[in-house]
């Protein structure tokens, strides 16, 4: 048994000629298992796999470090400014204005609305045209 990560599987000498998989392996009732010609193959996919998770952990503490979540987790006007925080913490919901023109910001994959977003602190009873909702 070799410790050997390198080369695993490369020994052809049990393939017959015009077979893909090789001869069978008879019946040994002392069988134990293919754990004697088993190796590493993959370490360089594991080191990637690892410097992966590496990278994923230093951006996610940059970002914990230096970002904002609560730009994330509340809704922000046309300002940038986020609602139920700071000079609007009793404004803690958003009205859109027209929200139809939404749509059009969507389709354009910019994913921002382009009408006037203001921090309300109710939501109104009556729609664009006055009737109520």
């Amino acid at each position: 048994m070799g410790g050997c990560c390198c080369g695993c599987g490369d020994d052809d000498s049990d393939k017959e000629e015009g077979s893909a998989y090789g001869k069978p392996t008879p019946y040994d009732p002392n069988f134990k298992g293919p754990v004697q010609r088993r190796c590493c193959t993959d370490i360089l996919m594991l080191i990637l796999f690892i410097v992966f998770w590496i990278g994923m952990f230093y951006i996610a503490g940059y970002g914990w470090a230096n970002g904002d979540p609560d730009r994330l987790l509340y809704p922000t006007d046309s300002q940038g400014r986020v609602c139920g925080q700071g000079e609007f913490s009793d404004r803690s919901k958003l009205l859109f204005f027209d929200v139809t023109s939404c749509i059009v910001g969507v389709t354009t994959f910019t994913f921002v609305c382009p009408t006037t977003q203001v921090c309300v602190s109710e939501c109104p009873d009556d729609n664009r045209l006055g009737s109520s909702v």
